[in-house]
């Protein structure tokens, strides 16, 4: 069972992935315009670190390699750093499926 966690603020969360910018640390499901890094990419988009997913009005999911998720409301803002990710604008919502993030 997912544990959830809503948050409307900036946050700064651990996950499981390994640092670098050339490895590939999840994708993103779009339910509608996306942006990653300023491109507009379909649904299914390869994230790396130091892409910055930003929604328009509609939401989006960001998937770990490990299976934890992020929810991206509308007009939300979400920069990925290496095994961190920083909400900037917006709501979202954490999945938790790993132990490693609590």
């Amino acid at each position: 069972m997912f544990r959830v966690l809503t948050i409307a603020v900036v946050v700064v969360v651990a996950l499981s992935t390994h640092a670098g910018s050339a490895f590939p640390v999840g994708s993103v499901t779009s339910f509608g315009a996306v942006r990653v890094s300023g491109i507009a990419v379909p649904s299914g988009t390869t994230v790396f670190s130091g892409d910055i997913i930003e929604t328009g009005v509609a939401s989006a999911v960001f998937t770990l390699r490990g299976g934890d998720a992020v929810t991206l409301g509308p007009n939300a803002r979400m920069k990925v750093s290496g095994t961190a990710v920083e909400v900037l604008q917006g709501m979202s919502r954490f999945h938790l499926r790993s132990r490693e993030l609590q």
